[in-house]
């Protein structure tokens, strides 16, 4: 039965049947060879899948490894201009501050100016 189906469900699971015989082969008379063959063609797509999964695996890693490698970098500029505009706006603020007691003293001084001289 197993040789039947090019799909077979194993646990939850639908899977590509690496023991699939097709139907012409299946109902021919038992050609050694060609099971033999068939055989090794499915062992060498299997190797070959395994193959590109490992590639696979190794790009996906070296893309991570790259990804965090910018994602670092960008953090450590963030975080650069970050404490920069902190900097900038305590700056601004002791600006402001120093203006508006700037603006009381010249405010004091036009009101004695008003008044006269004491």
């Amino acid at each position: 039965v197993l040789q039947t189906h090019p799909r077979v469900v194993v646990g939850n699971m639908v899977c590509k049947n690496f023991y699939y015989t097709p139907p012409d082969q299946f109902t021919a008379e038992d050609d050694a060879e060609t099971d033999v063959e068939r055989m090794l063609n499915n062992l060498h797509e299997f190797e070959r899948s395994e193959q590109e999964l490992r590639r696979s695996r190794v790009e996906v890693k070296e893309a991570n490894s790259h990804l965090e490698e910018k994602v670092q970098k960008r953090t450590r500029e963030l975080e650069h201009k970050t404490q920069e505009l902190q900097n900038l706006n305590r700056n601004l603020a002791g600006r402001e501050y120093r203006i508006r007691e700037l603006e009381r003293e010249v405010a004091l001084l036009r009101a004695r100016i008003t008044r006269g001289p004491e």
